[in-house]
């Protein structure tokens, strides 16, 4: 009916202002490292997590609610990580957390393993289409092999089975792999889009995997050339 569509959309727009603020204040602090890295001052910044691929919008509370390193910034390399924390220090911008893809390599053997899907339910993981594959990895950081399903009941019994999983239902409840359950409340939507939009070219993937300059390069780098 006409009132139910209309409440539904009501309801997604008080979920999106609740998740504006927060959203709002992470926004500011990636566009202010942006900002610097377009102007030679850090290196190696590919962005927040949850905007480096897509979802089906079914799954969008699911994902949303189970990886909340969505909101994370992916970058190249440790060193990358450690220029970004220090500029936002002396900025005094506020906090962000970073997934440095040369740290996580080590979970490049367990991504590639052959995982075995219990019926009844999808690994959200196998549902994220990446906008470049090199982003894949960061993806496993944040998800690993959390399990979506269509209601509680179909969760509880995958989760609480012989083989443990963390487990998410389309509604946004949620059974760790330690086997504590959460939900209730309001669900959390808007982690990923589900549609590409400003894809990340390969060749601005192959400039951010450079090598950093040194400071001796990029102190050469501002020198005036010699008439």
């Amino acid at each position: 009916t006409v009132q139910r569509e209309l409440t539904e959309r009501y309801f997604k727009l008080d979920q999106n202002k609740t998740l504006s603020g927060e959203r709002m204040r992470n926004n500011t602090i990636l566009d202010e490292l942006m900002t610097a890295q377009r102007k030679g001052q850090l290196y190696g910044i590919y962005g927040r997590l949850g905007d480096l691929g897509v979802i089906d919008e079914k799954y969008d509370i699911a994902i949303t609610t189970s990886c909340p390193q969505l909101e994370n910034i992916v970058v190249s390399k440790y060193e990358d990580a450690q220029r970004c924390v220090e500029f936002l220090r002396t900025k005094r911008l506020g906090r962000a957390t970073f997934i440095a893809l040369d740290k996580i390599e080590w979970l490049r053997q367990k991504m590639s393993q052959q995982f075995n899907v219990p019926s009844h339910s999808q690994r959200l993981f196998d549902l994220v289409r990446v906008r470049q594959d090199i982003f894949q990895i960061a993806f496993y950081y944040g998800l690993r092999d959390t399990l979506v399903c269509e209601d509680l009941d179909t969760a509880t019994g995958i989760a609480y089975g012989p083989v443990r999983h963390k487990v998410v239902t389309l509604q946004g409840h949620m059974i760790d792999i330690t086997g504590t359950m959460s939900g209730g409340g309001k669900p959390k939507r808007g982690g990923m889009a589900s549609r590409l939009n400003n894809e990340i070219s390969s060749e601005e993937i192959a400039c951010l995997l450079y090598t950093s300059p040194s400071p001796r390069d990029r102190q050469k780098s501002r020198m005036p050339s010699s008439a």
